[in-house]
């Protein structure tokens, strides 16, 4: 369904415009339709997982999903599924780093898209001590491509020293012009 106007008359109380029960239908089924194509879907698991260095370590976060919208833009694993071309993606992931011993270390946050790689990345360096709480966020909007669209993709961590990450969030929100 496209747009719909409602019309306004020509002047004010001129008797030319839309009824109200006419407007107001019209204004329900484009709020129907907006509704129909946004949304949003996210996750969080509290528990703690290794994430290996030099490793494309996958996250996967199985809790239960709040979303509104009823849009599938991830699936239980939290792999990204664009639904349309041209679409735009939100793309949140948060969590905590359990700081390994020594200094300088850091872990990539990416968003993978297979067959081509790396689609997002943002380097976290670890700025506490050892054992300490790190906390990070990344967010990226995102252009849903043919690549992307076609694949889908998934969060990963590269880090240099194996360190544990706990929780972890993931929210993905579409946004999308209505046709």
């Amino acid at each position: 369904m496209g747009k719909q106007t409602i019309f306004i008359g020509t002047t004010a109380n001129d008797g030319t415009g839309d009824a109200l029960r006419t407007a107001f239908d019209k204004a329900n089924d484009n709020f129907d339709e907006l509704y129909g194509v946004t949304g949003f879907i996210s996750r969080f698991d509290a528990s703690t997982i290794p994430v290996y260095g030099s490793t494309l370590n996958i996250m996967s976060i199985t809790g239960t999903p709040e979303q509104n919208g009823g849009l599938a833009l991830m699936d239980s694993n939290s792999w990204l599924t664009p639904l349309s071309l041209n679409d735009v993606i939100i793309l949140d992931f948060a969590g905590t780093f359990i700081t390994p011993a020594g200094s300088d270390h850091y872990v990539t946050v990416s968003l993978y898209v297979p067959s081509a790689g790396n689609y997002r990345s943002q380097t976290i360096p670890l700025i506490k001590g050892s054992g300490n709480d790190d906390e990070f966020s990344v967010s990226w909007t995102l252009p849903v491509g043919t690549t992307f669209l076609a694949s889908g993709g998934y969060v990963v961590l590269d880090a240099d020293v194996d360190l544990s990450v706990k929780n972890r969030y993931i929210q993905v929100t579409r946004i999308h012009k209505g046709q």
